[in-house]
């Protein structure tokens, strides 16, 4: 078992961000908890406590505070730049991870948890299909409905973790008033 060995190399707040990343990052693609989060007052999401989730390598429990949950979206919207389409965001508008990230970009402005900078302005994109690649998902594209190519992807993830025993459940823990 390498976990303790990785986990004896960083600080406590390192290991819990690497321990979650994989989960989170499935948890955002999947709908699953993106959905969720996008669906709440910002009134309710400032009083977050905790969130639990479950690592995907070993299906363990693992329970971060508000402070570690907010620094990680902004680490999975990074994360997420490495995605994006180059150009023509306005011809990949349902792009699955462009999507993520907008979503994601939002849901942390609106909150006021944004934390890191990314200069985002998706009404500056281009609709033109000059300069880009003639591909399968491009073909498909033009063919298959947005929302049925944003359900095939998001079910693909669910199945990926089905098939590794991994638990797509979470907790979010909020604050008593």
């Amino acid at each position: 078992d390498k976990i303790p060995e990785l986990q004896s190399l960083l600080t406590e707040r390192e290991f819990e961000h690497i321990a979650i990343f994989p989960t989170m990052l499935r948890l955002l693609q999947s709908g699953v908890l993106m959905d969720e989060l996008a669906s709440m007052p910002a009134e309710r999401l400032r009083t977050l406590k905790s969130f639990q989730c479950h690592r995907v390598i070993d299906n363990k429990t693992v329970t971060v505070d508000a402070q570690v949950f907010w620094d990680h979206l902004n680490y999975q919207l990074v994360h997420l730049l490495d995605f994006l389409p180059a150009s023509s965001w306005k011809l990949h508008t349902d792009d699955n991870f462009l999507r993520s990230f907008r979503d994601l970009h939002d849901l942390l402005t609106k909150n006021e948890q944004l934390r890191c900078r990314v200069d985002y302005n998706a009404t500056e994109g281009s609709s033109s299909q000059e300069g880009q690649p003639r591909t399968l998902v491009s073909l498909l594209r033009g063919v298959v409905p947005s929302s049925v190519a944003i359900n095939m992807a998001r079910s693909a993830i669910k199945k990926f973790s089905k098939q590794i025993g991994h638990s797509f459940d979470y907790a979010l823990t909020f604050e008593d008033k």
